[in-house]
């Protein structure tokens, strides 16, 4: 298993904010209701990621809604979401805050 690594992950995270705008939300909402039982979101998808737990289990829709509503709390603290890219670039495994707080981390599809 290969880490994703930092320069992917943000341009995932800057592909699910462009999909959402171009699908008013509802698209990506649908979309992610399908891949998120695979570990992904739609942009994950697209860029051949996925999130898995620490014990590389694949993280099922429960664990990634719990995700993202941690990365939207980190998000909602000035420059959290920056904080946030900062403590994954100086992390071995590459994990954001909101990895830390789940217990995830995001892989390459193999």
């Amino acid at each position: 298993m290969r880490l994703a690594g930092p320069g992917r992950r943000f341009g995932g995270y800057w592909l699910d904010m462009l999909l959402t705008l171009l699908t008013l939300g509802i698209g990506w909402l649908i979309w992610c209701a399908i891949v998120m039982s695979n570990g992904q979101t739609p942009a994950k998808q697209m860029l051949g990621m996925r999130v898995i737990r620490m014990d590389g289990a694949t993280a099922g829709w429960g664990l990634m809604f719990g995700r993202g509503f941690c990365k939207f709390l980190v998000g909602c603290i000035p420059f959290g979401s920056v904080i946030s890219f900062f403590i994954m670039m100086g992390d071995a495994d590459n994990r954001s805050i909101h990895d830390k707080m789940v217990n995830t981390m995001v892989v390459l599809n193999d």
